[in-house]
């Protein structure tokens, strides 16, 4: 398991071979507002599709609380 910020995804879902190597295969935890922050991202529909398939397949979304 491994938390990324906003940024680290992007470049994950733009193919960037470091973050590709660094999170492939990782289950990936993110918070809700990286959710919002992904899919606010001006992309076409299509790519919001894979977005949303690539969180929903392999990222836990975890809960905002203090201790974060």
């Amino acid at each position: 398991r491994i938390i990324a910020d906003t940024n680290a995804l992007i470049y994950f879902l733009k193919g960037n071979d470091h973050f590709v190597r660094l999170l492939r295969g990782e289950i990936v935890v993110i918070s809700f507002i990286n959710k919002i922050e992904l899919l606010s991202y001006n992309m076409p529909e299509d790519t919001v599709k894979q977005v949303n398939s690539f969180i929903d397949n392999n990222c836990d979304l975890t809960q905002s609380n203090d201790a974060i």
